[in-house]
């Protein structure tokens, strides 16, 4: 699997298993630029691994994490001390970015506001499904222990979904120009394998 499909998909599932979510600590807001950056050192970072022969496979799945920080910092503890390592950084460079850290915090910052905002374009949906969940569940013929169980579900579920309103609204709008080449390249790379 590519590491930009691999990678996606370890963030968005550490985020939405993470109920402990705070912005990196990454200074300034994200600006399209830096979004540009990161999703074209991406593909450079593809591109090399093919045209080199090398598989980033064993680098780009972290163990298991804490936080969803650690989707990309997995990426690059998985490249120090190999020779990979200064050719990476090359890469980042060339796109605007001083080290693989800085590549690494604004990638992560990038999928949350992706993330955001596919949570934000279904929020009419959810809140009508929460609604008839509350009233399937005071309608079921459960004992109150367990409707008191079921609503406590509920609850955790939207509390985990509290970490999508939390990403600010400037990152949002630098990553708002490029859901669909986000969502494209996940599909290339789903199609290409």
């Amino acid at each position: 699997m590519k590491i930009y499909h691999k990678t996606l998909l370890t963030l968005l599932a550490i985020l939405v298993a993470t109920p402990a979510f705070s912005q990196p600590q990454t200074p300034g807001p994200l600006k399209p630029q830096h979004v540009e950056g990161f999703l074209d050192a991406l593909m450079d970072m593809e591109a090399w691994a093919d045209q080199n022969n090398r598989t980033l496979e064993s680098i780009e799945s972290p163990d298991e994490a804490d936080d969803y920080s650690a989707a990309y910092a997995g990426i690059i503890a998985g490249l120090h001390g190999q020779e990979t390592l200064d050719e990476v950084t090359q890469i980042v460079k060339r796109h605007g970015f001083g080290d693989l850290e800085s590549w690494a915090n604004t990638g992560t910052r990038t999928m949350q506001a992706f993330a955001a905002l596919k949570y934000d374009a279904t929020a009419s949906e959810r809140a009508a499904a929460m609604k008839k969940a509350l009233k399937q569940i005071d309608d079921s013929p459960m004992d109150e222990g367990q409707k008191e169980a079921m609503r406590k579900m509920l609850d955790t579920s939207a509390e985990v979904m509290q970490i999508f309103e939390d990403v600010s609204d400037d990152d949002k709008r630098a990553v708002a120009p490029f859901m669909e080449r986000i969502e494209n390249q996940g599909a290339e790379e789903d199609d290409a394998q």
